[in-house]
């Protein structure tokens, strides 16, 4: 995906990753906004006993009050 980007990180066990070369770019936010995203929904699921059409909408609505125009990259409810 980027071009003659020679950065690289690892990782051992639960520990956070170790950078070992450096990116020549920025993270991609639109995927790691995703990620979070699914990461904080999925947290919910396990831990509430709220429909799963509420819980994404209301996740929904708590990244559109930060961020309005990040809103249009998450997935829709029927693409999770």
């Amino acid at each position: 995906q980027y071009i003659n980007c020679s950065g690289r990180a690892k990782q051992n066990s639960e520990e956070p990753p170790v950078l070992t070369s450096p990116h020549n770019h920025d993270p991609p936010k639109e995927a790691n906004d995703i990620a979070q995203f699914k990461k904080d929904l999925k947290h919910r699921i396990r831990e509430e006993q709220t429909p799963l059409t509420q819980l994404y909408r209301s996740e929904l609505i708590k990244r559109y009050i930060n961020n309005p125009e990040d809103v249009a990259t998450l997935p829709l409810f029927h693409q999770l």
